[in-house]
């Protein structure tokens, strides 16, 4: 590995412990809810779900849905609790609290559900969070994010990193021209909630006149 990809490389790991600190605030900008308990929600990071209980009121609480997915109930192992409706997380609750409580009859609800956020940076010309919404693709989240800074052409290498939970960040990198993983890497690649997009242009690519994005 060269001394250009050394410093390339160092930058973007820099770049992207960095921004963690704003997923966190991400996952804390709340909106208030209700009734999405009857039609079929499903529990997102950054939720804050409560629960009380009929019989027991020292176990109520409001919980807080981690970056991982899982969140901590009282008296019980932590739970993976995303991408539940809140009927089945309600179901798994009764089943646990029952190995330990008699008539554990419990209400489920979430309190205040997360915004979902991207983050773009890197070549353009705003970088910042910006508002995720279904079937977001690549191309559509610079140009929320204002655009490429610099539209004489020439090859970007997109990098998005994507948090699976336990099982890690994910790193996909594309770039105009080339294959990845065998594919033509094409602009509609779709985001998902929390990615980090960084863009940089090519320091070894020939300008070609076209504008890319």
């Amino acid at each position: 590995m060269d001394m250009l990809n050394i410093k390339v490389n160092s930058a973007i790991i820099v770049f992207v412990l960095a921004i963690s600190n704003l997923f966190m605030a991400c996952s804390s900008q709340l909106v208030r809810t209700t009734g999405l308990e009857s039609n079929g929600y499903q529990v997102r990071r950054g939720d804050v779900l409560e629960i009380k209980f009929d019989y027991y009121p020292d176990y109520d609480q409001t919980v807080i849905v981690g970056p991982n997915g899982r969140t901590s109930f009282r008296a019980i192992e932590e739970l993976q609790v995303i991408d539940l409706t809140i009927s089945e997380l309600r179901k798994n609750l009764i089943e646990k609290y029952s190995q330990t409580l008699a008539a554990p009859n419990l209400h489920l609800k979430v309190h205040s559900s997360s915004k979902f956020s991207i983050y773009v940076g890197g070549h353009i010309k705003k970088p910042g969070m910006v508002r995720f919404k279904k079937n977001l693709t690549i191309v559509e989240g610079v140009l929320l994010a204002g655009g490429l800074r610099d539209k004489s052409g020439g090859k970007f290498e997109i990098f998005v990193f994507r948090n699976r939970g336990d099982a890690g960040v994910k790193m996909y990198k594309f770039e105009i021209g080339k294959k990845v993983d065998g594919k033509v890497a094409n602009r509609n690649f779709q985001l998902a909630p929390y990615d980090v997009v960084f863009i940089m242009k090519s320091k070894t690519a020939k300008k070609k006149n076209r504008t890319l994005i």
